[in-house]
């Protein structure tokens, strides 16, 4: 897979090679080789937020509806570099996954900018890099609240998306 990966070979090529060789079916090799490049991927952003000085890295979870549980609950969190795990506090989490991890210099600084997400219909949109995964949820797909009511970021506010959506969970 590395040595795949190195000459520029797509993720198809690669399944396939893996399915030839290794004589399993085409939706296992694709598996595999996208969880490894996962493994892969966020093992040298570690590696390079560590060379760059950085104590912490965010996990940040894809912000679309096919998202893991256990992506979404671990998604803005931060860690500190030294405590990194990949299946435990850093991806990937579980097969297929598609989250990833980024460098942050302090462990309570809130990202600047912004970041991809599907809304409604699954249509590319920019979001806030501070919005974490159930505030996206509660904004652009259940739409419990407005962006502009998140962007107040007041305690109330919050605390009506946690509720409202703890509300939906429990039915």
């Amino acid at each position: 897979i590395t040595a795949a990966m190195h000459r520029g070979a797509s993720v198809e090529n690669v399944s396939k090679i893996i399915t030839q060789k290794m004589g399993v079916g085409m939706s296992d090799a694709r598996r595999l080789v996208r969880t490894e490049l996962n493994y892969v991927q966020n093992r040298a952003a570690l590696d390079s937020i560590k060379d760059a000085g950085m104590k912490y890295y965010r996990f940040v979870a894809t912000l679309d509806r096919r998202t893991s549980a256990a992506c979404r609950a671990h998604d803005g969190k931060i860690y500190p570099v030294d405590e990194g795990s990949p299946g435990t506090n850093m991806p990937p989490l579980h097969p297929h996954c598609r989250s990833t991890i980024v460098g942050s210099l302090k462990g309570d600084s809130a990202p600047k900018g912004g970041r991809a997400a599907r809304d409604r219909e699954g249509k590319y949109i920019r979001v806030p890099a501070d919005m974490k995964y159930e505030d996206w949820k509660a904004v652009y797909v259940d739409k419990n609240i407005s962006y502009e009511q998140w962007k107040q970021k007041d305690g109330i506010i919050k605390t009506k998306i946690r509720v409202a959506t703890y509300r939906k969970e429990r039915n």
